[in-house]
Formats: C-alpha cells, sequence, structure tokens
C-alpha cells in the first residue's frame, strides 16, 4: 500500500511537471513570437548597421584602396614620395614598394573585391533581402561618396596647402 501510494504520487507529481513544462513551453513559444516582432520592429537600426557595416567593410574600404593605389602610384612620382618618407621616417622603403602600390596591392585588393562579389551573388549577405541589400548598401555607399566629394571640394580656409613642405624648404 505504501509503496504503491508514494509511487503513484511521483507518477503524478511527474505528470504534473510534464504538463507545467508543456504549459509554460507554449507561453514561451508564444511570449518569444510576440517578442521576436518587438524585436524586429526595435532592431531596425541593427539591421540597417548589419548592412551598412558589410558594405562599406567590405566594398567602400577596398575600392578606396584601389584607387588609393591607382592615384598614389599613377599621379605621383613615387620615387620622390619614396625618398621622403625614407628621409623623415625610421622604417625604410626599398624600391620594391612602388611596384606594390603601383601593381600588386590594386591587384590583390580587385581580388578580394571580385570574390567578395561573387560569393555576395551566389548568396546574399545575411539572407537579407536583395532589395534591403541593394537600397541600404548600394545607396549608402553612394551617399557616403556624395558626401565625401562635398566636403573634398568646399574652399580651402587657408592658403597654406599652396606652400611648400618641410623637405622642400
Amino acid at each position: 500500500g505504501g509503496e504503491d501510494d508514494a509511487a503513484d504520487k511521483a507518477e503524478h507529481r511527474y505528470e504534473g511537471h510534464q504538463q507545467f513544462a508543456v504549459q509554460v513551453e507554449f507561453v514561451d513559444h508564444r511570449r518569444d513570437k510576440g517578442f521576436q516582432d518587438r524585436y524586429r520592429r526595435g532592431q531596425a537600426g541593427l539591421f540597417w548597421l548589419d548592412i551598412v557595416d558589410h558594405f562599406i567593410t567590405h566594398y567602400g574600404l577596398v575600392m578606396v584602396g584601389i584607387l588609393e593605389c591607382i592615384v598614389v602610384g599613377w599621379l605621383f612620382r613615387l620615387t620622390v614620395l619614396r625618398k621622403h618618407i625614407n628621409r623623415i621616417s625610421s622604417i625604410k622603403l626599398g624600391a620594391g614598394w612602388e611596384f606594390l602600390v603601383r601593381y600588386f596591392i590594386p591587384l590583390m585588393l580587385g581580388v578580394i573585391l571580385v570574390g567578395d562579389l561573387y560569393a555576395e551573388l551566389q548568396q546574399p549577405y545575411g539572407d537579407y533581402s536583395w532589395t534591403a541589400l541593394i537600397l541600404i548598401g548600394r545607396d549608402w555607399l553612394l551617399l557616403t561618396l556624395i558626401a565625401a566629394v562635398l566636403l573634398a571640394s568646399r574652399p580651402w580656409r587657408t592658403q597654406q596647402h599652396r606652400s611648400n613642405g618641410r623637405s622642400d624648404a
């Protein structure tokens, strides 16, 4: 008698816990669904930040690096620049630096850019929609470029930029 009663009580308690667990799980699931909806609405800034960060780091910075190498490598006299850097720096640059700036670095950054674009076309970043990626990512890059051009085109406040540098004195 007593053992059976104890076993019945334990089984009843176990069934009660199971039932309670199922009810809590059901309530949690419903609450989670509502939480997920609030999360999506309240975390839209993180959605934007994620896409903008991806496009700026994977495309914007890589393109700036390529363009910088092209401008510095082909529009400036690299030998004069290298000699100036060697004169004022504790780290000396060899003639290979010019090859790196003109050819190797832009080529490697181009490979990275093409690889990222290829991967992006295979599977959209973060499983976001193409619309979100294009409208947020691409347009943010364009707005950044426009802002950079506008800021760079503002007139200088002084004529100091026209004076000789410290190495030309």
